[in-house]
């Protein structure tokens, strides 16, 4: 492992610290919403563009 290698493994284990995972369920229809009024702001309707399962 040279230099550069040992110093971006030290900026590694940092990030892995902070790194969360997310539950995507959880967070799908806030991001959905978002999207579906995005393109109904722009005059494309109201159209759903996904479904729930």
């Amino acid at each position: 492992m040279n230099e550069e290698d040992k110093e971006m493994l030290k900026w590694l284990k940092v990030f892995n610290k902070r790194n969360v995972r997310i539950d995507q369920e959880k967070v799908q229809p806030y991001y959905i919403s978002l999207i579906e009024k995005t393109i109904a702001s722009e005059n494309f309707g109201k159209t759903r563009i996904f479904t729930s399962a």
